[in-house]
């Protein structure tokens, strides 16, 4: 067994490091021996195939690639999903709003030019838990809308038309995207974005994924995917960034890049939180990126022409 399968990633970031010391200096493990997850075996991609991208960044450096620290998904103008770790930590103050900013519609990190949109607000969900990774996801609220146009930024759906219990079923293709480390040896963080084609590997109601210890792995709030053969994974730097999933031509959220065992080892695959285990959670935090919001207000407002100025016993006498 190598060194490298036995050590358990997570990031968090840390916003008073030199512009020497690079992007892997805005990373450091977590208690657990937790790893982060980057991109093994990928490819370079323009923004525009993953366009519900973005890359988290340190508001107090100004290089876009030394500032990068984790990835997250567009979700609407105003709100951005990502991983908790990349936020919290046990022994660590958590990360501040003032302290990040989102920067979207962008491929190569530090050629400048690019746009970044301010966080004001950071919501890690109230269960997560930094000595096990689970629970694992963060809203982001923009503090301005991120400016979507259709191609280089543009929102993921979320699972609402999916069965928790089904969905994403064992095998089925996804693509995880993000800026992070490309080596399973040393530090290779890519100024380009980079994305690998995964299979989903464990179904909802699989308990084991790859040779992880008994309640490292639990399928009720996390996924477990990778591409096994040529060792496709994601590793340090993509932590929070999407595990995309293609359903009938709409690209849907299916997992948040979590943590792992090393990377791209055949023996522990890629562990992302599981998306649709959250939905309820993301509704009250964000009721308008619930698909039905809409709907309820009209229904509410409806009555309310109904029922104007007449009391409801008068109504009620009215039909007698």
């Amino acid at each position: 067994m190598t060194l490298n399968s036995v050590i358990k990633w997570g990031c968090f970031l840390v916003v008073s490091i030199p512009i020497g010391s690079g992007l892997a200096g805005y990373v450091s493990a977590q208690p657990g021996n937790k790893d982060d997850d980057r991109i093994i075996n990928g490819q370079e991609v323009n923004i525009s195939q993953v366009p519900w991208q973005v890359a988290v960044v340190s508001s107090s450096e100004p290089n876009d690639f030394y500032a990068q620290s984790c990835g997250a998904s567009i979700l609407s103008e105003n709100w951005i999903l990502s991983a908790a770790h990349c936020f919290v930590s046990a022994d660590q103050p958590n990360t501040a709003a003032a302290d990040i900013e989102i920067l979207a519609g962008v491929t190569t990190l530090g050629e400048g030019g690019s746009s970044r949109t301010a966080v004001q607000q950071i919501i890690a969900h109230p269960s997560y838990d930094p000595s096990t990774t689970n629970n694992d996801i963060a809203l982001l609220k923009l503090a301005a809308p991120v400016g979507l146009n259709g191609t280089s930024k543009k929102p993921i759906a979320l699972p609402f038309e999916q069965l928790t219990a089904t969905w994403p079923a064992a095998n089925t293709p996804a693509t995880v995207s993000g800026w992070g480390n490309t080596s399973t040896t040393e530090s290779v963080y890519p100024q380009a974005l980079m994305a690998a084609e995964v299979d989903v590997l464990t179904s909802p109601s699989e308990t084991q994924c790859g040779s992880y210890p008994t309640g490292d792995y639990v399928p009720d709030t996390m996924l477990c995917a990778a591409e096994m053969t040529v060792g496709k994974d994601a590793c340090q730097g993509d932590s929070g960034g999407p595990l995309a999933v293609e359903v009938a031509g709409t690209w849907t959220l299916a997992g948040i890049v979590s943590w792992g065992y090393g990377c791209a080892d055949p023996q522990y695959p890629g562990v992302y939180t599981r998306v649709t285990s959250f939905l309820d959670w993301i509704k009250s935090e964000a009721p308008e990126l619930d698909p039905d919001y809409g709907d309820n207000e009209e229904e509410e407002e409806e009555e309310e022409e109904v029922t104007n100025g007449l009391p409801v016993w008068l109504l009620y006498e009215a039909t007698k």
